[in-house]
């Protein structure tokens, strides 16, 4: 939370922008990046690089996982909840994965949008189906090896 260390920061961040800014600009049209994408964007880690890149360039700049935490205003990493404040208002697109970011994230956006709810995807039936079957495969797996009796030993089920 050192507003120093993190003025250092924010300008070695310009610094690379305008660097990766020049060095694609100078390149072929057809190497520079068609998005900027930044994952995990918060007050402890604003992207300090992708918006400038993406609007030098015109490229959308979209984010993942944001964080936004009012309470930080005026704090210590108040350098850094601005910027990632910034940042979030500039993206083109916000995939959330949680209900409780959403409720301060939302509020930044000029069109909610913008903002893309990922609920939880794993499908449970597979470890569901593997638990059903664990004490005999454990005890195929014993047998193969030879190892039902110290299985039996330490209470694997084998026997």
């Amino acid at each position: 939370g050192d507003p120093a260390v993190q003025r250092q920061l924010a300008t070695r961040a310009q610094d690379e922008a305008r660097a990766l800014i020049g060095a694609w600009r100078a390149g072929p049209f057809d190497r520079r990046p068609d998005a900027w994408f930044t994952y995990h964007l918060y007050h402890k880690a604003p992207d300090w690089i992708g918006p400038a890149v993406s609007k030098a360039l015109q490229i959308p700049y979209f984010v993942a996982e944001v964080s936004h935490a009012p309470k930080q205003a005026g704090g210590p990493w108040d350098i850094g909840y601005r910027a990632a404040e910034t940042a979030i208002k500039a993206a083109d697109g916000i995939v959330g994965l949680s209900k409780l970011d959403a409720a301060c994230v939302l509020p930044l956006l000029d069109d909610p949008g913008r903002y893309h709810r990922l609920a939880p995807f794993t499908g449970l039936s597979p470890f569901t189906e593997a638990a059903g079957r664990r004490n005999h495969l454990r005890k195929i797996i014993l047998g193969r090896f030879g190892l039902c009796r110290r299985g039996a030993e330490i209470g694997l089920g084998a026997g």
